[in-house]
């Protein structure tokens, strides 16, 4: 009994030393990466992390993600003073250890790409591919660098659109990142959700350039024949939509269906206000673009995506006849937009079109008189526009008397006082009237 008692004990006492010695190492490892910070050579920091990481091949992810972020925080220092897509380069060829290699892939893709989006290094187009596959065969991406590569190479495309006919990267490369990216396991933040419409746009654009306009129909026709799944068939459908909304709307109205299907789990708010509006501003489906915009004002993630979601459900009801509602909806918009609208926002101009459809004179009045009144010059920033619906609302105020009106509405007049100068002289608040005052409010201590 006693013995095995003993032995008992032993086996704790063995593991709490492990327990310990693991706990020791974890904390000289934490010691070690927080004394990077310390090097202020970005290029001696880097190549201390690089030893650093070669002496400990088996870290825990936490310390890989800390000591690769340690070495692109270091890149990203460097600026103008090096190459950096060809200092990586050296870096790898010096021998890195292989759990920072994507990392650092991932980062010169990044910086190639930027490079040829600014039009700076065409020729770099090839070897950007190069990195992109070696990420993807080896498997060890992660969504941010997949997704984010994906991301960027779309927004090449523009760039090399006005280059034509200078080579495009390889369209289907920027599909299989995002693919690659959307297939890891964790959420997806939701500024990547629209990824798989933009890994389109440069294969479409390729087949207009090559095969001439109006040819990507048919081509995303044979792409939704092979049945290439839920998300896909989201991306293209939009595609398909926004291609013929305005030249062929029976044809495109399958494709307003089918996202419709698809929007609780595949769409995003820009995409669905995007085809919401679209039904309701051409009259193909007000009620579905309704329906459609009311599902991507789920997915805003600010103020402003929201103000926009409700304008184009405040322009649904208009072309539904519902006036009331798309008057809520758009003031709605307007009251949570940072800053005051122009005369020129669309929401304005929308607005002021349904008052008119409306007949309803004193609404827009209400919503003219303040734009008008705080601009610099009332008279020449919408004035006449104003008087317009002042004359049709019945009301003879003139735009001088509307302006004073409106100009300083909601503002107090200063309380009276009487203040002590440092030469012992009072100042009261009739003695400054005509003045301009400069109030300074301070304190010691």
């Amino acid at each position: 009994m006693r013995r095995g008692i003993f032995i008992v004990l032993v086996a704790i006492a063995g593991a709490i030393i492990i327990w310990g010695f693991a706990k020791f190492q974890e904390g000289r490892i934490e010691e070690q990466i927080e004394a990077f910070a310390a090097i202020e050579e970005p290029t001696g920091r880097i190549e201390a992390v690089l030893a650093f990481a070669a002496d400990h091949p088996d870290l825990e992810q936490a310390y890989v993600d800390q000591a690769a972020a340690a070495i692109t925080e270091s890149i990203g220092e460097l600026g103008d003073d090096v190459d950096m897509a060809s200092y990586i380069d050296k870096m790898l060829e010096g021998g890195v250890p292989d759990q920072l290699i994507t990392p650092l892939l991932a980062e010169q893709h990044y910086l190639v790409l930027v490079n040829l989006y600014y039009g700076e290094s065409p020729a770099l187009v090839e070897k950007a591919d190069t990195i992109a596959r070696e990420i993807l065969d080896r498997g060890d991406g992660t969504a941010q660098h997949l997704l984010g590569a994906s991301y960027i190479r779309s927004a090449v495309h523009p760039a090399l659109t006005d280059r034509w006919p200078t080579p495009f990267p390889d369209t289907g490369l920027t599909l299989e990142l995002a693919e690659a990216g959307l297939g890891l396991e964790g959420d997806v933040p939701e500024w990547f959700k629209p990824v798989l419409i933009n890994a389109y746009r440069p294969m479409l654009g390729e087949v207009m350039l090559l095969r001439g306009e109006g040819t990507e129909v048919a081509f995303i026709d044979s792409l939704l024949a092979t049945s290439p799944g839920p998300g896909h068939e989201y991306a293209l459908h939009y595609h398909r939509f926004m291609r013929l909304r305005n030249e062929d709307g029976e044809a495109a109205m399958p494709s307003a269906y089918a996202m419709a299907e698809l929007m609780a789990e595949h769409g995003d708010g820009t995409s669905l206000n995007t085809v919401g509006y679209g039904l309701a501003d051409t009259g193909l489906d007000p009620e579905l673009g309704l329906s459609i915009c009311q599902q991507s004002l789920v997915f805003a993630t600010s103020a402003s995506d929201s103000a926009n979601v409700l304008d184009s459900i405040g322009w649904a009801h208009y072309r539904l006849g519902d006036y009331d509602a798309a008057k809520s909806a758009i003031l709605r918009a307007i009251a949570i937009t940072p800053g005051s609208p122009g005369l020129d926002d669309v929401m304005v101009t929308h607005l002021l079109e349904i008052y008119n459809a409306s007949d309803d004179a004193e609404g827009a009045v209400e919503l003219l008189a303040p734009i008008v009144a705080r601009s610099p010059n009332p008279t020449e920033n919408g004035g006449d526009v104003l008087m317009e619906w002042v004359a049709r609302a019945g009301d003879t105020a003139s735009l001088d008397a509307i302006v004073t009106q409106y100009r300083y509405g909601g503002v107090q007049n200063a309380p009276d006082f009487t203040l002590s100068g440092a030469d012992g002289s009072t100042v009261d608040l009739a003695d400054c009237e005509g003045m301009i005052l400069v109030l300074n409010f301070w304190g010691a201590g």
